[in-house]
């Protein structure tokens, strides 16, 4: 029942997160439409529930009942093994690129983007507040808790679990595309979010917690924020 939810609440969640983020970002605080698009995974993870019924044992379908400090101590493992494949796959799309003669542009992710905008008006508290807490938590509850909670309840295989991760994998990674140059280096832009999520999506189904895997995002994302302020400064 829960599978044949997610088409359209996918589809409604990229829509209003990449919509508000690219119009009404040109109207508003850029913070604010930032927000408002990491809000909507939670209210589209909130109405997955209630969808599928599956609203009043919540914290168990998202695995969420048991929280324990090593998890933290998974999720910056994760956090810093995605940042390892993040710039290894980096490193062979520019090879690739300039294999092909492409031009050496570069695709930037939705999450990129917005904190080289914001980084340039907001302090680096509500930066943190936005990029490394809300948008991890509201995307976890959503891709790595209610899809793929669901995808995996459906699935006895190994292999149908397997495509389930990288099922959630694909749809996060379109979901953090944009500006597109028109280049090879637009493979980057979707590779390296790809990264964070399949490092999520396996903590997620390794240790049975939803935990391993916000942490993880909350750190890389932390990362990401660092780096960027840090160089802009």
């Amino acid at each position: 029942m829960g599978v044949l939810f997610l088409p359209v609440i996918l589809f409604g969640v990229i829509f209003l997160s990449t919509e508000l983020i690219r119009n009404m970002g040109k109207n508003f605080d850029q913070s604010v439409s930032f927000a408002l698009s990491s809000g909507s995974f939670l209210i589209a993870a909130v109405l997955y529930l209630l969808l599928t019924g599956k609203a009043k044992g919540m914290l168990s379908f998202l695995r969420l009942r048991h929280f324990r400090l090593r998890h933290i101590l998974y999720g910056l493992g994760g956090a810093v093994g995605a940042y390892a494949l993040a710039i290894i796959v980096g490193q062979l799309v520019f090879y690739i690129n300039q294999l092909s003669g492409a031009q050496a542009e570069q695709g930037q992710n939705g999450t990129t983007e917005a904190i080289g905008g914001l980084s340039q008006h907001h302090s680096i508290l509500l930066l943190g507040f936005l990029i490394a807490f809300l948008a991890p938590l509201g995307e976890e509850l959503f891709f790595r808790g209610a899809m793929l909670g669901s995808l995996v309840q459906e699935s006895q295989s190994k292999w149908l679990r397997a495509g389930s991760i990288l099922l959630v994998t694909a749809f996060f990674a379109l979901a953090h595309f944009q500006s597109p140059t028109g280049t090879v280096s637009d493979l980057l832009a979707m590779l390296v979010p790809a990264m964070v999520g399949l490092t999520a999506a396996v903590l997620r189904l390794r240790f049975d917690s939803l935990y391993p895997a916000i942490f993880t995002h909350m750190f890389y994302n932390g990362f990401v924020l660092v780096i960027i302020t840090a160089g802009a400064s």
